[in-house]
């Protein structure tokens, strides 16, 4: 502990010690922050001068809480940011997943024999599930290009059957008019068939696309429970 750490036994002392203490101030600041604590003094008295040596404690503490309060950084301040920041630091680390499973593994020898076991256990399970997976992925391509081919065969053979038809008017008005009907309806159809289309693009897609995910997270949720288990 040195001088400035202990309550000196006049108010020169104390006044000449803050003064030191206060060097990081401008001048301005510096006088501002004796004069008032010197006004402090003489107000009291000199009998009371002990009293409010006692009360003011040691200038080091007063002179830290001047520089504190000026956005000076004290020695005060700087070992409490290093000790939040190891304690931030050390937080972090222990909360990292890495870190989680390594002492979980290390901790518990068990858990990674039980995740062993269960993954060649459920080998031929997750096999047949992804080949399920993959044949619904390709019967749901299979019936979009489908209906796709569909619409795009009706819109083009519409059009092309009604023109037929419209030129046909001129040597049989009845067989005209039925190719140009069957090529509206044809065309038609095909319009019809494209709201379908797009509905399903958008609807069943992203369905298919969350049940995959669904099932590639199955695993990982069952070694969360199997490591709330041995825990």
């Amino acid at each position: 502990m040195n001088r400035f750490d202990e309550i000196p036994n006049s108010k020169d002392e104390f006044l000449q010690s803050l003064e030191m203490l206060l060097a990081p101030l401008s001048e301005t600041e510096r006088k501002d922050a004796l004069s008032f604590y010197l006004e402090y003094f003489d107000e009291a008295g000199s009998e009371n001068e002990m009293s409010v040596l006692n009360q003011l404690g040691s200038p080091k503490s007063v002179a830290d809480k001047i520089l504190s309060e000026s956005g000076y950084v004290t020695e005060v301040d700087e070992e409490k940011n290093e000790g939040e920041n190891d304690k931030k630091e050390e937080t972090i680390k222990s909360n990292t997943p890495i870190s989680n499973t390594k002492s979980s593994i290390t901790k518990n020898p068990a858990l990674l024999i039980l995740i062993v076991i269960a993954a060649i256990l459920t080998f031929p399970i997750w096999i047949s599930v992804i080949g399920v997976i993959i044949g619904l992925i390709g019967a749901l391509i299979g019936i979009l290009f489908g209906i796709f081919g569909a619409a795009l065969g009706l819109l083009i053979g519409g059009i092309v059957t009604s023109i037929v038809g419209a030129v046909a008017i001129a040597s049989s008005v009845f067989d005209g008019l039925l190719a140009l009907g069957i090529g509206l309806v044809m065309f038609g159809i095909g319009l019809l068939l494209i709201p379908l289309l797009v509905k399903l693009c958008v609807t069943v897609i992203p369905a298919v696309i969350r049940f995959v995910i669904d099932i590639v997270k199955l695993p990982f949720r069952r070694k969360v429970n199997i490591h709330e288990n041995v825990v």
